[in-house]
């Protein structure tokens, strides 16, 4: 395969830049509540600048204070063209817009926020309160966790590996910082994959955590600070106020579908995700293209790691053999003479 592509240099290059703030402090554009230069918090590893550029107006006074020249507001683009031998596609994670919550309240209302944007708060922080506190200032003690794909309209989005369990682990974060909080999480059904979800779901109990398995629901938003839940059981119509309803959100297919079909020639399945040959994991309808991960279908974090995996073996087993060979395995040490060592190894699978 011939491939182009267009490699711009970073608007702020994190290797050079010393978190001084000056670029920050010089920006006359403020966009709710911060400037059109931000920083993104990153758990783990140093702070993402970012420019707004739908507000920012390039005046240069944040790259002319910039001390060691980590910051370019034109940023210099170069074509590249290079011959491989084999293409992955591996498109991100895509939720669903926001318009596509209006069941649920979103938008409309302070009470109503998604899961993904409270790990976005947490992520420099950990899980803390004001990870869920209101925009007024005041910490909810009254929550509704709700499981989206289960209630919302069909094909708009997917559940993946990973709902159930991350309704029942907020749930618990939740009970751990504020023990006295009421917490109820909407379902139709949980859906936990092994031991491991199973006692993360009987902790969630054991916490006080409630667990509804409705058959419909919609959320009304009366004020910023509280929202009506209203819930179809057994037939039966009820309905819980809370003052913080969390929406465990769905996988959509991915939008740059459409464009991977006309570039590369791979076809979209019914649900609209990357189609996969039968009796494979990771390969297309074209020869020597592979796709894994969330642009395959619905995936969570466990099973796109293993596509992560597999793609390498069944791309390997295109292109032939390596031409290179596999580092010789460490000498075995003589250990004759020596006192012995024993190592005892327990499983910690709890059986």
């Amino acid at each position: 395969f011939t491939v182009k592509f267009k490699k711009k240099d970073q608007i702020v290059n994190n290797f050079a830049c010393i978190e001084c703030d000056k670029c920050i402090e010089v920006c006359p554009i403020e966009v709710d509540n911060r400037n059109a230069i931000w920083v993104k918090p990153e758990a783990g590893w140093e702070n993402i600048y970012i420019i707004d550029f739908e507000h920012c107006t390039k005046c240069g006074k944040c790259e002319k204070v910039c001390p060691t020249g980590a910051l370019k507001i034109e940023r210099p683009e170069e074509v590249k063209e290079v011959n491989v031998g084999a293409i992955i596609l591996a498109p991100e994670f895509e939720e669903p817009s926001e318009k596509k919550f209006e069941d649920f309240g979103l938008g409309k209302s302070n009470s109503v926020i998604k899961n993904s944007e409270i790990a976005e708060r947490s992520l420099l922080t950990n899980f803390v309160k004001d990870s869920i506190k209101l925009p007024s200032g005041k910490i909810p003690q009254k929550f509704g966790i709700i499981i989206t794909p289960h209630f919302n309209k069909e094909q708009i989005e997917y559940e993946n590996y990973n709902l159930s369990i991350s309704a029942v682990y907020r749930s618990v974060r939740i009970k751990e910082i504020i023990p006295k909080a009421e917490v109820t999480i909407f379902l139709r059904d949980y859906r936990g994959f092994g031991k491991g979800h199973y006692r993360w779901y009987n902790k969630a109990l054991d916490l006080g955590v409630r667990v509804e398995k409705a058959e419909k629901l919609k959320i009304v938003t009366t004020n910023d600070e509280k929202a009506t839940i209203q819930y179809q059981k057994d037939n039966n119509s009820s309905q819980q106020e809370v003052e913080l309803a969390i929406l465990i959100t769905g996988q959509k297919p991915p939008e740059i579908m459409e464009d991977l079909s006309k570039i590369c020639g791979v076809k979209p399945d019914q649900n609209g995700f990357c189609n996969i040959r039968p009796f494979s994991s990771t390969e297309t309808d074209i020869d020597g293209i592979f796709a894994v991960g969330e642009f395959s279908g619905v995936k969570g974090n466990p099973e796109t790691v293993w596509e992560g995996c597999a793609v390498l073996t069944e791309m390997l087993k295109y292109l032939g053999e390596p031409n290179f060979k596999p580092a010789p395995p460490p000498e075995l040490r003589n250990l004759s003479g020596e006192k012995p060592r024993v190592g005892v190894f327990i499983c910690s699978c709890f059986g």
